[in-house]
């Protein structure tokens, strides 16, 4: 009997994001921390409004000290000392059941912006591979990955885009395209 795996799986983060090996992958600690950067996170939080988080500030308040603000985070990020808030919560009904709660947490504005500008960074490598054309996409590749809930695999439409059908939670049937 053979100790070879019947199916590779990556388990390096490079080997997800570039299968092929063509390029290479460059550290991206240095990138997320980058003052322009930064400054495109904090519009992007800007831009979605919001309330803050446990701290109490608001987006007024942040954008008032907005250059402290980020030198603060860059030099956190850089250092790597960058410590986030405890999330506050809040209850919100849930739809369709009166008198029922669910909790949503609301990250402080700081964190956004971390957020934001990590996302900022992770989105153009990671969009591609979850974005790409079923026509460019074998049967057996790892792309091709099973529903967590009914372990079916996405299909192609006529258009060639991916269309995934699957029975989630209460037995409704659920379609996404990409």
């Amino acid at each position: 009997m053979s100790e070879i795996p019947v199916h590779f799986r990556p388990r390096r983060l490079a080997d997800w994001i570039n299968p092929t090996g063509a390029k290479k992958v460059h550290s991206l600690v240095d990138k997320v921390y980058q003052r322009k950067n930064l400054e495109m996170a904090w519009e992007k939080v800007k831009a979605n409004r919001g309330s803050g988080g446990v701290d109490g500030q608001t987006l007024e308040t942040f954008e008032a000290q907005l250059e402290q603000q980020l030198e603060r985070l860059h030099r956190e990020l850089r250092e790597d000392a960058y410590q986030p808030l405890p999330v506050r919560q809040h209850r919100i009904p849930k739809q369709g059941k009166p008198g029922e709660f669910r909790m949503l947490g609301i990250p402080a504005i700081y964190d956004r912006v971390c957020q934001q500008a990590l996302l900022n960074r992770l989105e153009p490598i990671f969009e591609p591979l979850f974005m790409m054309p079923a026509s460019d996409i074998g049967e057996d590749d790892l792309r091709r990955m099973p529903c967590a809930k009914c372990g079916k695999k996405s299909t192609v439409d006529g258009s060639g885009s991916w269309t995934e059908t699957c029975k989630t939670f209460s037995g409704l049937w659920t379609t996404r395209s990409y």
